[in-house]
């Protein structure tokens, strides 16, 4: 028999596809369905079909959200040593998801089932996509730098705020009466850390506060306010403050509150004219 260059094509495409349907086909995520919302003890609901025959096969749970910490793959559980005959095709499945993945609210769930007798080959798959995890909402963001009444010289001021990480997903630094260009800055969330540095700012008081959210909810911090006054000089406030003197404390240290001239304070700079003064004076008079 002749067999032509279409006939093998054609023979080709029907392997791969009844390898593709032996892999994708056989298991189904019925529940939590794709676009809803789940809480901290959720319900999987899987049916498992067309299972070739094997005695034993374990189902295994996976989930990441790319808003998240849980950027890439994680397993969040597992239902080991199913008997395929003793569930008729369908198993359900608790999970507690507190404390394994952040609340976010584009997660992607995937059920793998693998054969638990023989050599530990996938059977099949399934995924669902746009599901909120929604355990909790966030806990008020603490510990806020920096603390109120606070005066910078510089203008660039690091703000951050301490949050529970597992709860949170993002946090935004947000202004009330005046901003130093927007009302609100997106920060970076680090584990239990949120930060954001602003340079430029001009002299003002800002009065600011923290929002941490898990993309459902959002709790605020409480208000602080940081001053920036930067006609207080260009002191170097490293070394002040390691004698333990604030910024506040600044104005008092220019020579007579005289203020500062490109940033050298007025009473150096007229320190150093006496001393021109006093020399000329005194070569003057050896003449």
């Amino acid at each position: 028999m002749k067999i032509n260059k279409y006939t093998i094509s054609l023979l080709f495409l029907v392997v791969i596809a009844m390898l593709v349907s032996n892999v994708n086909g056989a298991s189904t995520i019925v529940s939590p369905a794709a676009s809803t919302s789940v809480g901290n003890v959720t319900t999987f609901n899987v049916t498992v079909a067309e299972v070739p025959s094997k005695d034993l096969i374990n189902l295994t749970f996976y989930a990441k959200s790319t808003l998240s910490a849980n950027s890439t793959w994680g397993q969040i559980g597992a239902n080991n040593s199913l008997n395929v005959t003793a569930f008729s095709n369908s198993t359900i499945t608790v999970i507690s998801l507190a404390e394994k993945i952040e609340d976010s609210n584009d997660y992607i769930f995937n059920v793998t089932a693998i054969n638990a007798s023989g050599a530990g080959e996938v059977l099949s798959y399934d995924t669902n996509t746009g599901i909120t995890v929604d355990n909790t909402i966030p806990t008020t963001p603490s510990a806020l730098s920096p603390a109120t009444a606070t005066i910078d010289a510089d203008g660039s001021v690091t703000f951050s705020a301490t949050v529970t990480g597992s709860e949170t997903t993002s946090c935004t630094l947000r202004f009330k009466q005046g901003n130093p260009g927007f009302a609100s800055y997106t920060m970076t969330h680090t584990g239990n850390t949120c930060t954001r540095t602003l340079t430029g700012i001009p002299e003002q008081s800002y009065p600011w506060f923290v929002r941490a959210s898990d993309e459902t909810n959002t709790t605020d911090s409480g208000e602080v306010t940081v001053a920036v006054d930067i006609s207080t000089g260009n002191l170097d406030l490293g070394a002040l403050q390691e004698f333990g003197i604030e910024p506040s404390d600044q104005r008092a240290l220019s020579v007579g509150g005289l203020g500062t001239t490109g940033g050298i304070p007025n009473g150096v700079i007229l320190a150093i004219i006496a001393v021109v003064v006093i020399v000329v004076i005194i070569k003057l008079r050896k003449k």
